[in-house]
């Protein structure tokens, strides 16, 4: 499996690769999801990054993928928190080409300042694209159970899921995705402003990032 990722890391070898990728696709996706092994589903995690990157994953495909996001074993959200942040990224370009025109021009007119009362900054705009991802994903396992998918328990857990003190989906798949997003490396009094703000992130995620948020001087 590392011989893989580093042929698809070359540029040299990928358009000998496209063949090969469509042939062995599904079962890159079969070891990533349901191997017995961790390390070797790890393995194939970042593989498939590394597809993903080269334009060779389908959306079909990195929604199968990124929903081990909720995965039980922590060694494989963190795999996967770079695939899902991804998923993240669409979202947030999708609002912004949405607000008018191109990415790099609607940051530059909102800008990002925090502090401003008239507006809001475009990184704000990023939480909103990760609660969406969130939402999406979560509601995507709660359909997998609730149709009683062959196997789709054994992948996520429930919400209230207990690792030692009990967590829901959402606040375990956000541990793992705050490493991969440099919007939210900020201090702590900027996340609390953030979810006080009630429309940025839902408390699960507030409680998450922030376990104890300052409190009012009042």
């Amino acid at each position: 499996m590392k011989s893989l990722q580093k042929l698809y890391e070359s540029d040299e070898y990928i358009s000998n690769l496209r063949h090969f990728t469509e042939r062995f696709l599904s079962r890159f996706i079969e070891m990533a999801t349901s191997d017995a092994d961790r390390g070797v589903r790890v393995a194939t995690i970042v593989l498939l990054d590394n597809l993903r990157k080269r334009d060779l994953l389908e959306g079909e495909d990195i929604d199968k993928i990124s929903l081990m996001i909720f995965d039980p074993e922590g060694r494989i959200r963190k795999a996967v928190a770079g695939i899902f942040v991804s998923n993240v990224q669409g979202v947030y370009e999708e609002t912004l080409e949405g607000i008018g025109g191109y990415v790099e021009t609607v940051e530059t007119i909102l800008g990002d300042d925090k502090e401003s009362a008239d507006g809001v900054p475009h990184t704000w705009l990023k939480f909103n694209a990760l609660v969406k991802a969130l939402t999406k994903f979560d509601g995507l396992v709660e359909e997998a159970e609730k149709e009683g998918k062959e196997g789709a328990t054994d992948k996520v857990p429930f919400k209230g899921f207990e690792f030692g003190e009990v967590e829901s989906r959402i606040a375990m798949a956000a541990s793992a995705i705050i490493p991969e997003m440099g919007e939210l490396q900020v201090s702590p009094l900027e996340n609390h402003l953030r979810c006080r703000t009630g429309i940025i992130l839902p408390p699960i995620c507030c409680a998450t990032i922030l376990p104890n948020p300052p409190k009012d001087e009042t």
